[in-house]
This record gives C-alpha cells, sequence and structure tokens, in this order.
C-alpha cells in the first residue's frame, strides 16, 4: 500500500472544502422578494453574519482508487485564517494544515513532511493540483456564495420547490432557498453541459444568527470523486481559543518552501 495514500486523499478532501468559491452562511430571515439582485445581496449580507467557524465532521472520500474514511477538525475566522487537521479512522494525525492570509502551512505527521510558502505557489503543487479542483482555493469555510458579477450572466431563473434556481451562461446553476437566503446546490458545467463539479448542502440547521447544512457534498468529474462531510459539532461565531491556528513544526522534519510557482 502506498504510504502517501490516505495523506493525498484526504489532503484532497481539505483542499475541496478551502477551495471552494467563497462562503455563504445561511441565515434564518425569509425574503418577501426574491428577485436576482435581491438574492444574491442576501447572500451577501449572510457571508458577513458568519465571523467564526468551527466544526468537526467525519469525511469520507470516493473514487476509482477506493473509498476512505477520516476526521476533520475544522476552525476558521473571518477575513483570511483557516486551520484544519485530518485524522485517520483510528486517530492518526494524517495532515493539518493552516492558511492565514496568502500565506499556507501543511504538516503532514505521517509523511515527516511541511510544506510552506505562498498559497498561490502551494496550491499548485502535487497532490493538490491533482485534485483538479484547486481553483476553489480562493474560498472559505467551505460555504459557496456566488460572487455579484454573475448577475451579469444570468440566463433563466425558475421557483423548483421550495428552492430558486437559477442558470448562467458560465455554466453555472445554482440553487437557492428563499429561506435566508442560503445556497442549497451549486453546479459548474462545461460547454457541452457535462459536470465539472458540484456542491450540496443538507440537514440545515440554526447556530445563533446563521444557519449551516449539516451535511455537505462535494463532487469532481476530473478526477472523478465525491466528498462527504457529516458534521458532528458545529460552532458558529464562538469565542476563538488563544492560539486556535498554532501549528509548530518538530525538529528534524522536513520542511519545503514554496515562494515562486512550481
Amino acid at each position: 500500500m502506498n504510504r502517501a495514500a490516505p495523506c493525498f486523499r484526504l489532503l484532497y478532501a481539505v483542499c475541496v472544502l478551502i477551495m471552494l468559491p467563497g462562503c455563504a452562511p445561511r441565515g434564518i430571515r425569509p425574503l418577501r422578494e426574491s428577485s436576482p439582485a435581491v438574492l444574491f445581496a442576501g447572500l451577501q449580507e449572510q457571508s458577513r453574519r458568519l465571523q467564526t467557524f468551527q466544526g468537526f465532521a467525519q469525511v469520507t472520500v470516493s473514487s476509482e482508487e477506493g473509498t476512505y474514511t477520516g476526521y476533520l477538525q475544522i476552525a476558521a475566522r473571518d477575513p483570511d485564517s483557516l486551520w484544519m487537521k485530518a485524522e485517520g479512522t483510528l486517530g492518526m494525525d494524517i495532515l493539518t494544515l493552516r492558511l492565514s492570509g496568502r500565506e499556507a502551512l501543511c504538516y503532514s505527521p505521517w509523511l515527516n513532511m511541511a510544506i510552506r510558502g505562498r498559497l498561490d505557489a502551494v496550491k499548485r503543487l502535487p497532490p493538490v493540483q491533482h485534485t483538479g479542483v484547486a481553483f476553489l482555493f480562493e474560498g472559505r469555510f467551505g460555504f459557496p456564495l456566488p460572487p455579484m458579477p454573475l448577475l451579469d450572466s444570468l440566463d433563466r431563473m425558475e421557483a423548483e420547490e421550495r428552492n430558486i434556481r437559477m442558470q448562467f451562461r458560465t455554466g453555472d446553476r445554482i440553487w437557492i432557498s428563499p429561506d435566508g437566503p442560503c445556497v442549497t446546490r451549486w453546479e459548474r458545467r462545461d460547454r457541452g453541459g457535462n459536470l465539472l463539479w458540484s456542491w450540496q448542502g443538507d440537514k440545515f440547521k440554526r447556530f445563533g444568527d446563521v444557519r449551516l447544512p449539516r451535511i455537505v457534498r462535494i463532487i469532481t468529474a476530473d478526477p472523478a470523486r465525491q466528498v462527504t462531510l457529516v458534521f458532528r459539532k458545529i460552532k458558529a461565531n464562538a469565542r476563538m481559543k488563544k492560539g486556535w491556528a498554532d501549528l509548530p513544526i518538530p525538529e528534524g522534519v522536513q520542511t519545503i518552501e514554496f515562494r515562486q510557482d512550481p
């Protein structure tokens, strides 16, 4: 068995979480209007309400290589600080990752290796680049937030069950619940209609001023993988402990520095 395989699979899950385009905390106030501009403005407002996020989730990564299950501890603070720890099923520390501004630091006790450098350089490294979703690194908290300029490419908008389905000329299809509002599903497709990636949230629950999904499913087509997170604990806008983002690297660990694109 490849010793690095569990690390790379969990690294993929970590990448998907932090790479989705923005975040959309789910508010609890229903909208009386459902125009595109009002919906998007509501998503922006709800996003600003989520200042800190802490969660513990079981993560399952399924691909052609097989299925791997582990656990993720996540802590994040607006606007650009994030800490994640990936563990195996027996509690083995596989990977810890910290983002601070445009700086990234990854440490794997499993591989006895650390990677440090600019985010735009680190995200291009194997196996990060091999996940096929490195472009999603610009997000935070793992909850998608459609950018306002996307409205310029709106092609169609219609009701679908309890959601509003919006289709864009960019290939994006977004389902928004007016209750909040909140994004419940987001797909991106190529010009031929083939799925590139999708995000879906389920089992939403109120956490103070925001409403968050307790189950998240992320699918990518190239490579073909599905990541499922089932959150067992979630804290929103709770006080962060001192040193919550510390990531000390033990002596003797091989550290690779990246300041330019590899």
